[in-house]
């Protein structure tokens, strides 16, 4: 499934133009996040409190706005932010991404976001949290496709 994600930046007046993410999550990646949940839970049962399990993870590309993406995005909000399941034929225009490194999944206790940091800053680039919910649903897909 695609999805496009505005995104918040840990610095207040400047994003870098990276103002969405657009980032794929098959069912085997559903999967993966899923046994990194476990990992997770492990830690949390080891530590008795832990943040998050933060993993490179290069699934995301940042993007700046550009004409008619405030058409292909739904009104929905998640956590203050949009996020959206677009149609499989959506692609971004290769002028429109933005340079990051370390990009990077924090599997936390409600979910997983994704982060990343423009290209030669500090400055980090963050997407709403993707739901444990809404990753199950995806890998249901999976469990779909190969009964």
């Amino acid at each position: 499934m695609k999805y496009v994600c505005e995104t918040s930046s840990s610095d207040e007046n400047w994003n870098g133009d990276c103002d969405f993410v657009s980032l794929e999550i098959t069912p085997e990646d559903a999967q993966r996040y899923l046994k990194y949940r476990e990992a997770y839970e492990a830690a949390e049962k080891l530590a008795g409190s832990v943040y998050c399990l933060e993993i490179f993870d290069y699934s995301c590309q940042a993007f700046h706005y550009f004409d008619g993406i405030d058409e292909l995005l739904d009104a929905g909000e998640e956590f203050g932010q949009r996020i959206q399941e677009m149609a499989a034929d959506f692609e971004v225009p290769e002028d429109a991404y933005e340079r990051t490194e370390c990009d990077a999944v924090k599997v936390m206790r409600d979910g997983i976001m994704f982060n990343m940091f423009i290209k030669h800053t500090s400055v980090e680039i963050t997407t709403p949290t993707f739901t444990w919910e809404r990753i199950e649903r995806i890998e249901k897909i999976a469990n779909k496709i190969v009964a």
